[in-house]
């Protein structure tokens, strides 16, 4: 499927190295066109660079910080109408299937009646059924 971008933020992280930040990376968020955000992290260094880097700055007795520049005028926003879409209310719909369920095994349990109380009227038709056709064969 495709799918195109509508919008997107980026926020540049940096991590210390003893004396100075250096660039870890950016974390995208992407805005879809049907309105869903996904976010993805692209390293600026290779993993062994930044290991490496880290190491560096652990042995010189350095914590390991991280930090990030956020602008509020660079995070653009914008309003748009909601959709309304007519769906069923899943807790109602629920509670419908459970009462349909409920008086199924209710209706099953109330038949205590014996086979041929049940089924009696098959019985007779069918005993009708045969002693027409024996009469219309005998003549």
């Amino acid at each position: 499927s495709c799918s195109f971008i509508a919008s997107s933020y980026t926020l540049n992280i940096f991590y210390f190295a003893g004396d100075e930040y250096k660039p870890l990376g950016t974390i995208i968020v992407e805005r879809t066109v049907e309105g869903n955000f996904s976010g993805y992290f692209v390293p600026k260094e290779n993993s062994d660079e930044l290991w490496q880097g880290m190491q560096t700055a652990a042995k010189e007795g350095h914590g390991y910080s991280i930090r990030t520049e956020f602008n509020k005028e660079t995070f653009k926003t914008f309003s748009e109408p909601v959709c309304v879409i007519i769906l069923p209310e899943t807790e109602f719909y629920i509670q419908k299937m459970e009462k349909e369920r409920q008086a199924r095994q209710h209706g099953a349990q109330q038949d205590n009646r014996s086979w041929l109380q049940k089924y009696w009227l098959y019985i007779v038709a069918a005993f009708i059924f045969v002693v027409i056709m024996n009469a219309a064969t005998e003549e």
